[in-house]
């Protein structure tokens, strides 16, 4: 099945969202971002009923076993990392992101296997961030509405 091959996740502890994902990465899984398709509730709380509250939920010993169970400890996999876009009914490429570092380091991490070569790619990136040779690509909600609606208008 689709999920055949998971280690075990603790779902609502940190690193659990982009587990999944590192997952759906590896296994050549198509990633789709629904944002502007689904509706999505999430009840908001303090995390009084677990001990140690919010940081034991989003850095404890279970949400580093997430991350250290799925690789994920040095960079997570996002949304913005999604092959698609679900807009308007049709799925569309996904280029939030526009990190040609990015999208290479997630390549060799997850898909090709090659932990070692991705995080050395992971490492030049952050060298190129500093140096002020690559600047971080920010993207804001303006601008993937303003994506969204160039992308509308050439499929009219």
């Amino acid at each position: 099945g689709l999920w055949e091959g998971l280690p075990p996740v603790f779902i609502g502890r940190g690193g659990y969202d982009s587990a999944l994902l590192a997952h759906c990465l590896s296994h050549q899984i198509p990633i789709i971002d629904g944002t502007f398709s689904v509706v999505a509730l999430h009840q908001f709380h303090d995390y009084s009923h677990v001990p140690g509250g919010l940081d034991e939920v989003m850095r404890g010993d279970v949400a580093k076993q997430n991350r250290l169970q799925h690789q994920i400890r040095f960079s997570a996999p996002t949304i913005a990392d999604a092959y698609y876009a679900l807009i308007d009914g049709r799925l569309l490429s996904n280029n939030a992101r526009g990190d040609r570092l990015r999208a290479l380091e997630l390549q060799h991490r997850f898909v090709r296997g090659r932990q070692t070569v991705g995080l050395l790619t992971r490492l030049l990136w952050r060298f190129s961030v500093a140096a002020g040779i690559q600047v971080i690509p920010v993207v804001t909600l303006s601008d993937v509405i303003d994506a969204w609606l160039e992308t509308v208008d050439c499929l009219r």
